[in-house]
């Protein structure tokens, strides 16, 4: 008698699910192809792998790309962009089009543990009614093996909507995303750095369910460059905008409201060097 838990292959294939990554001319080709590798060696693959060119990109790395279109175990579907448009143009043109059930995000720099699909699939055959499931990360530099700190998150929906009033409650990178719940909440919208932030933001305004493991799915490159782009001034606007909508929407409340405005203000005026520090020490462990 199978084990509570324990799901047949052919049960998890009864999912169909799509890769979905968006690469640019700065991306580093040596980076892209251990990624993609990653994606290739899992213990339960996708349906297909569609791969967003956002913009023209460099010799190497189309390379390293058309190396994958002829080796990857599954169909590598290749959208080109004439002009860089962003992360969220780029992953809301890539996830029209897709047509399974559900989009397995994964950035062009990090790498998948082996069993990441198959555990996010397990999860996702004993509660169909959640609609994004995603995972813990651990942090590396420049060589995978030398992992430095991780980034933990919640995994009950309950403590989900609570940790979404101050910061991300995803790791962006983990996450498998239901594709009819994707298409109702709007896709994937241009919002600065904060286009993942704002879009599980508008899951939870439709009250559906969350989770994320409590197991690492995913090694995530960081350079230093990650703490430049959270300062940048820019992202200032769309931080006010988000919290404003959390606010009319009833996620948080008036005084959440300030806290966070003066937070996140905050974080993106202090030196790169005292933000670093924050996030090395406070916001990871």
């Amino acid at each position: 008698m199978r084990e509570k838990g324990e799901w047949t292959m052919a049960e998890r294939n009864d999912i169909s699910f799509s890769v979905l990554m968006s690469i640019y001319r700065g991306g580093d080709a040596k980076s892209l192809d251990q990624s993609i590798k990653s994606l290739a060696e899992q213990t339960v693959l996708p349906t297909d792998f569609v791969l967003v060119e956002d913009g023209p990109l460099t010799p190497s790395l189309i390379k390293v790309i058309e190396k994958w279109q002829k080796d990857f175990p599954r169909p590598l579907r290749i959208f080109k962009l004439k002009h860089n448009h962003g992360l969220g143009i780029a992953l809301s043109i890539g996830s029209r089009h897709i047509k399974s059930d559900w989009i397995a995000r994964m950035d062009a720099d990090d790498i998948c543990c082996p069993r990441r699909f198959e555990s996010q699939l397990n999860y996702i055959c004993q509660h169909p009614e959640v609609a994004v499931i995603g995972g813990q990360i651990k942090e590396f530099t420049k060589d995978p093996k030398a992992l430095t700190r991780s980034r933990q998150v919640p995994t009950s929906n309950r403590d989900i909507r609570q940790f979404i009033k101050w910061r991300c409650p995803f790791n962006h990178p983990t996450v498998m995303i239901n594709r009819q719940r994707l298409n109702e909440v709007g896709g994937y919208l241009p919002f600065g750095t904060w286009e993942d932030y704002y879009l599980w933001a508008r899951f939870a305004v439709k009250g559906y369910a969350m989770a994320n493991l409590d197991q690492t799915l995913v090694l995530m490159r960081v350079d230093k460059e990650l703490y430049h782009r959270r300062g940048k001034t820019n992202n200032l606007k769309y931080v006010m905008k988000l919290q404003k909508y959390m606010y009319q929407h009833g996620l948080i409340n008036r005084f959440e409201l300030i806290t966070g405005d003066i937070l996140n203000i905050g974080n993106i005026i202090i030196p790169v060097t005292v933000r670093r520090l924050l996030y090395q020490n406070l916001l990871r462990s």
